[in-house]
């Protein structure tokens, strides 16, 4: 079976659309998050010069996890292109997370 370039235009723009989607509904979730827990404490790394590389944000990852365990139960994390933040049930948890990485 072979395909015509329109039906391989078509897949590729439903694709597309499929992510553009998916990312949507992501990012909507993460604000619905973020205003159904208002006692919640965000804290946002941006992504900039000096906390661009891999071995920054391994750090940054592996150091939430070791101090507060995997997300889920302390603090949820959402990355987009310019940040990733990290939403904590604590405060305390909050300001040592802003303390070692903001």
């Amino acid at each position: 079976m072979t395909f015509s370039e329109d039906d391989l235009a078509d897949q590729l723009a439903r694709e597309i659309q499929e992510e553009i989607d998916r990312k949507i509904m992501e990012d909507i979730g993460w604000q619905i998050m973020i205003e159904s827990n208002p006692d919640w404490h965000q804290v946002q790394l941006k992504w900039e010069k000096g906390k661009d590389t891999e071995y920054f944000w391994n750090e940054a990852c592996a150091w939430a996890i070791e101090q507060f365990g995997l997300p889920g139960d302390r603090y949820v994390t959402h990355p987009t292109e310019d940040h990733m933040d990290f939403l904590f049930k604590n405060r305390a948890d909050a300001v040592l997370m802003t303390l070692k990485w903001v």
